[in-house]
């Protein structure tokens, strides 16, 4: 069993209107280690906390607003250990956030899906 926090920043820019994503999270997960300790399947959980900010300009006239989202996500990695702490991670993850964004920008309506979802890769550092 394994306890973490992990942090994000993302920016999008799209025509007039640009979007920025600070995220936060904590869980924790269960590692069950294969092929003599040297890969590892972890299933994870995490309360993730989400701010999302918004700038969109029309014209002359620009606006911002931001908004808090919370959910949880839900990870599923397999893990290869290169060296003794060191290991190359590639996994999956989906969550389920709330509210509702909903971003209307010179009649042009968008809004950011309730469900996530994502793979990744990494080359993590273990401290065990």
């Amino acid at each position: 069993m394994f306890a973490f926090a992990s942090g994000a920043y993302t920016v999008r820019s799209s025509g007039n209107t640009d979007l920025s994503w600070l995220t936060g999270a904590l869980g924790a997960g269960v590692r069950v280690g294969f092929a003599q300790q040297r890969a590892a399947l972890e299933a994870r959980v995490e309360a993730v906390l989400e701010t999302v900010g918004i700038q969109a300009t029309d014209g002359e006239r620009t606006e911002s607003a931001r908004r808090n989202r919370v959910g949880p996500r839900f990870g599923l990695d397999l893990s290869g250990y290169l060296a003794k702490n060191w290991a190359v991670v590639v996994g999956a993850e989906v969550g389920a956030l709330s509210p509702r964004v909903v971003i209307d920008v010179a009649g042009r309506t968008e809004q950011l899906p309730p469900f996530v979802w994502g793979v990744l890769s990494a080359v993590r550092y273990d401290f065990r």
